[in-house]
């Protein structure tokens, strides 16, 4: 897996529209998707399709679906 093409918390967070801590503790309690990869140094990473996923959840969640 290409750490390159991951992103860190902080940016999905930030494009969640929701805090780092918050987003950590959403997947620690099996609401959203458990990380996409986790390096040796405890760096967490999220993919694109984890991404797309976890946007549906949350805007499920507003009630913003169609």
């Amino acid at each position: 897996m290409s750490v390159a093409r991951q992103r860190r918390p902080t940016q999905v967070a930030k494009g969640l529209s929701m805090g780092k801590r918050w987003l950590l503790k959403r997947v620690g309690c099996g609401v959203l998707s458990p990380l996409s990869f986790t390096d040796n140094s405890d760096v967490h990473y999220f993919d694109q399709v984890w991404l797309r996923k976890a946007m549906d959840i949350v805007e499920g969640r507003r009630g913003n679906v169609n």
